[in-house]
């Protein structure tokens, strides 16, 4: 079968893709070679948190002005920030159409807070579970609005550490003067067959609870905390769509209750894998699983196919979205422990962006550099007109999105999931425009 339009890569950015151009009535496959990094995600989405030499972004999509004077080949700064606006909020109601709600702030073009296991504090757009937001203004100043909070484990679990939470957290300005408190819940794990927490994992673990679990949770909560404004748990509740647990114990208890996501693999990052994979399967994609496109063939300004090792898979249009350096999108090459390291696009060969030219600017020793670490500004170039490059020439019917793309730094950004949402979604929306001109 040719398809109109080829995706290589299935996490966000191109099950995004492919969502958006089964949407849209086109024929449309999605060759995946195995998990995606949504597996080790949040689940929540990053649009825009930080930007070099600013306070915190409050707002994510006004900022995009500013981050593309300073960046003017970031991928925002191509899209524009009214359609990564328009993109995101297309992105929300193609998850609530499968069941998963994600939180936004009271002002839908505002940040909102997260904590993380480790309790620290990172701006995001989106959110699991869909709770209400905590005004942001908790979170600067004196903490005014919290009095309590309490991190909650399961007595055995390994993958969440409350100890390490509740002292990251007292870290921050803005909980200094709030209480801040952990305790271990003991539970039989009703379907466990005998095994305890400490030989699960997240999702092992959500598995294992029952309704007796869920009910002496909530007993014990009631009994502990009712004078807690937060209570933070591991996201270990709900791994499938339809499952609520965790919103039956916030009616049941009165408490409010967030889960986060923990040590991989994450149950809000498969839940929202899934929920990605079942709305592109619902519009009539296909998905290819289990498949790694090896490299691709190129005559003149075209792609003609991409090889697997085995099958050659044709289309119209394709589209790049094959992740970084996780997910095998991006190579790392050094030919001698003398030589400096460069990177490569492995499947197409494709012109890199300039970071990838500086070698000796490749890393820092310290890991955690407060410029970031500069390989990950590598990736995929594109030209004036958006079209990615073998040789200096642009192939016109290839369009790339998500981590593969250079350019920017998600990790000191907070921008992960945005740029991989809407430059999955520009790239459809490109492919789109392509196929019904040439119908007309």
């Amino acid at each position: 079968m040719i398809h109109e339009c080829l995706i290589v890569g299935g996490g966000l950015a191109g099950l995004t893709a492919g969502i958006r151009c089964a949407e849209a009535g086109l024929k449309v496959a999605v060759v995946s070679g195995g998990e995606s990094a949504l597996t080790f995600a949040s689940g929540s989405i990053d649009v825009l948190g930080s930007i070099p030499g600013q306070p915190v972004v409050r707002r994510p999509f006004d900022a995009i002005d500013c981050l593309a004077e300073l960046s003017p080949g970031h991928p925002y700064a191509k899209i524009g920030r009214e359609k990564v606006f328009q993109s995101l909020g297309w992105f929300h109601g193609q998850m609530a159409e499968v069941g998963l709600e994600l939180g936004l702030a009271s002002d839908c073009r505002e940040n909102q807070w997260r904590i993380t296991a480790a309790g620290s504090l990172r701006p995001t757009w989106l959110s699991q579970p869909a709770t209400k937001a905590m005004p942001w203004e908790c979170f600067h100043g004196d903490g005014a609005c919290l009095q309590k909070v309490v991190f909650v484990n399961i007595t055995g679990f390994l993958d969440f550490m409350p100890e390490l939470a509740m002292c990251g957290l007292k870290q921050h300005p803005s909980f200094r003067s709030v209480a801040v408190e952990h305790f271990n819940i003991n539970l039989p794990l009703e379907h466990g067959h005998g095994a305890t927490a400490d030989t699960m994992r997240a999702p092992q673990l959500a598995s294992a609870m029952g309704d007796r679990d869920m009910d002496i949770l909530a007993r014990v909560l009631s009994e502990r905390v009712q004078d807690a404004e937060l209570v933070v748990m591991p996201a270990c509740f709900d791994p499938d769509l339809g499952c609520n647990r965790l919103q039956k114990l916030r009616q049941r208890t009165g408490l409010n209750i967030i889960d986060i996501a923990t040590l991989p693999p994450s149950v809000h990052g498969l839940r929202l894998h899934k929920a990605l994979r079942n709305r592109f399967r619902a519009l009539g994609g296909f998905l290819i699983p289990g498949t790694e496109v090896r490299h691709g063939t190129v005559d003149g300004d075209r792609v003609m196919s991409v090889s697997t090792g085995e099958d050659l898979l044709s289309a119209d249009h394709f589209i790049l979205a094959s992740g970084s350096f996780f997910s095998k999108g991006l190579q790392s090459v050094k030919e001698s422990m003398s030589d400096p390291c460069s990177v490569q696009e492995p499947v197409f060969n494709l012109d890199l962006h300039s970071w990838a030219d500086q070698p000796k600017d490749f890393s820092s020793h310290q890991f955690l550099a407060p410029e970031g670490q500069n390989f990950v500004r590598s990736g995929v170039a594109l030209n004036q007109s958006g079209q990615p490059m073998v040789a200096g020439k642009g192939l016109h019917n290839l369009h790339v999105s998500g981590a593969v793309l250079g350019g920017y730094d998600p990790v000191q950004e907070c921008s992960g999931g945005g740029v991989a949402i809407s430059t999955g979604w520009q790239a459809a929306e490109n492919v789109i425009c392509q196929v019904k001109g040439q119908q007309v």
